[in-house]
């Protein structure tokens, strides 16, 4: 486990939060923060309070000190899975020691940019998640679930977790080589996106497991090569398929499975890649969660 995800679980254990019911209540850490000096506000970035106006567009959450005391801003505007998230960065900023009364937002915020390569922004992200969802209780319902997309967005769920920042830690957690790839619709000529316009690989994130670095830029015209069945969830079908080594540019030798979902409303794709000899041993055993 890393430093953050301990901080994180350590604070939800002081807090006597730990084993709360799901999703972990947000307001009962903000709660017990008080007693240190966090206060939590919401603001709209149209009419943003002087203290942070100038970060208002640019971020989503800013932690701003003052005499020794954090006041932790959040966009309203928002949906409300990016909040939790936003609140759990801003407390990270607030708990972990390198952080105190530093001015990050000179640095730059990019709060849930996952390819962000401020170490700042980075720590922040990983206590976000490990917050948001305890590794220790997140590890131990996604092994008692099948290792496809349609746990992901059941634990999304179950934690009020956006289905990438859930996907992301998912991945990160396995127990096997897997690898999390974000491929978005191309524009046409018209410079609109349509269901039909082919996707790019926007980037990879995988675990330390996972032996292959696919290359952001990759072209699908369809993606997964071949579809080999398709996950049924709330109405909504994901395949499940193969894809050719050589489409990543691995070698010919190389074939991958990927679970899908689509992820926005022009057809882009997140897809959870894992090596295609590899079968997922994950005990199915629904009954803790539905």
């Amino acid at each position: 486990m890393n430093n953050e995800f301990g901080e994180a679980e350590d604070l939800l254990d002081r807090a006597g939060l730990l084993d709360a019911k799901l999703p972990i209540p947000l307001d009962s850490i903000i709660e017990y923060l008080a007693k240190d000096g966090l206060e939590l506000h919401y603001y709209d970035p149209k009419l943003a309070p002087e203290a942070i106006k100038n970060a208002a567009y640019g971020v989503d959450e800013v932690l701003h000190w003052k005499d020794g005391t954090a006041a932790l801003f959040i966009n309203r505007k928002r949906p409300w899975t990016r909040q939790r998230f936003s609140i759990c960065h801003g407390i990270g900023h607030f708990i972990l020691p390198a952080h105190r009364n530093l001015d990050y937002l000179k640095r730059g915020c990019n709060t849930m940019r996952p390819l962000t390569t401020k170490p700042y922004e980075r720590q922040a992200d990983r206590f976000a998640a490990g917050l948001n969802m305890p590794p220790s209780r997140f590890r131990r319902d996604m092994l008692e679930l099948p290792f496809n997309m349609v746990t992901i967005h059941e634990l999304a769920r179950l934690y009020s977790a956006s289905v990438e920042s859930a996907a992301i830690h998912y991945m990160q957690l396995a127990d096997i080589p897997c690898a999390l790839v974000r491929l978005e619709r191309i524009k046409g000529s018209s410079g609109l996106r349509s269901f039909s316009s082919p996707l790019r690989v926007r980037y990879q994130l995988s675990n330390a497991l996972f032996p292959f670095r696919i290359q952001p830029g990759i072209i699908f015209q369809e993606f997964p090569d071949k579809v080999l069945s398709w996950k049924n969830h709330e109405n909504q079908y994901m395949p499940e398929g193969l894809i050719k080594g050589e489409r990543f540019g691995l070698g010919l030798e190389e074939n991958f499975q990927a679970y899908s979902c689509y992820a926005d409303e022009f057809g882009g794709v997140i897809a959870l890649v894992y090596p295609g000899n590899i079968e997922p041993s994950y005990v199915v055993d629904k009954s803790r969660l539905f």
